[in-house]
């Protein structure tokens, strides 16, 4: 973390100092911090072993690194670790290695041989195979209340899984025509400013966000303050905390692999790509999905469309009488 430097004239306490070192911590988000951190560590094992200084470290052994690194490593994972040594250089007041010219060139030659397209994507959840999971659970017991809801939820707002971990009873509001819901941050929303999401009710109980929500929420008890999906214990407790992302990814594949559906490629993030796949394929315009999914770039947004939707009408190859 960037230290401050004592400055002549200035007369801040060491509770202030403190108070100043926290802000400049929280300028990156938890994860963008974790992330850092586990690059760093990558690159100064790699330097202690090889007998070179991490920090400053020249740039002739940053591009050594990165060239190591991209033997058996994507491009997005060489870009963070580029990142996370010019972030620790910067903080601590050193020169950026990164931006001369010879990891520069060595960045671009990476780019060009290793491509920029992510390695593994989650792909869409299929609205018939969320059905098919739907209906193989008992939602009768607490924990089928609770991974209704969340398939629901997390299908119906294009929520990010992180968003759908950090809900708390609060952020969220009930009403007859459907769930309003308050984002208090997220990943397009780095400054907090927050934003309210709509749920419109279902046509049909068994997929009826609101219905599904209500009677998790009914089951779950607790305060406001309390998470919105938190863990359930084996004999069927609600239990304090709430669930990770890592932890609705399994409650996902878990449900998933029950009900005997594909388990290539499926993560959480595949329900707000089966949102997005299925509004497109239902007409609906991209700006309309955008304002859902807050995405704020059509480029990225298209993204989901074309990887999903590759077989679809607009296919020439099915005009080929093969």
């Amino acid at each position: 973390m960037e230290q401050l430097e004592p400055v002549a004239g200035t007369h801040l306490t060491p509770a202030q100092i403190l108070l100043v070192e926290a802000a400049l911590l929280e300028s990156k988000s938890a994860n963008t911090r974790r992330t850092y951190a586990s690059a760093l560590r990558g690159f100064t094992a790699w330097c202690a072993m090889q007998g070179h200084q991490a920090v400053p470290a020249e740039p002739a052994v940053v591009a050594a690194y990165l060239v190591t690194l991209a033997s058996n490593h994507s491009m997005s994972t060489v870009t963070v670790a580029a990142a996370s040594i010019r972030d620790i250089h910067l903080s601590e007041g050193h020169r950026d290695p990164c931006a001369s010219r010879g990891v520069s060139t060595v960045l671009a030659g990476l780019r060009r041989k290793l491509g920029t397209a992510p390695a593994h994507q989650a792909r869409a959840i299929e609205l018939s195979e969320l059905k098919r999971i739907l209906s193989s659970m008992d939602r009768s017991t607490i924990a089928g209340k609770r991974d209704a809801a969340i398939l629901l939820v997390g299908f119906a707002s294009a929520m990010r899984r992180s968003e759908l971990a950090a809900m708390v009873r609060r952020d969220v509001r009930l009403s007859v025509d459907g769930v309003r819901i308050r984002i208090q941050r997220s990943k397009t929303d780095q400054n907090g400013e927050g934003v309210i999401i709509g749920l419109p009710a279902g046509k049909n109980d068994e997929t009826c966000p609101l219905r599904a929500l209500r009677i998790w929420l009914g089951a779950r008890g607790g305060s406001t303050n309390d998470a919105v999906f938190t863990r359930v214990s084996r004999t069927g407790s609600v239990l304090a905390g709430s669930l990770t992302p890592q932890s609705m990814n399994l409650i996902l594949k878990s449900r998933a692999r029950a009900a005997g559906v594909d388990m290539t490629g499926l993560s959480v993030h595949g329900l707000r790509s089966g949102h997005i796949t299925a509004a497109n394929r239902a007409g609906v315009n991209l700006t309309d999905i955008m304002r859902t999914s807050r995405h704020t770039s059509v480029k990225v947004l298209l993204s989901y469309v074309r990887e999903n939707d590759v077989l679809d009408g607009n296919n020439s190859g099915g005009s080929l009488g093969l």
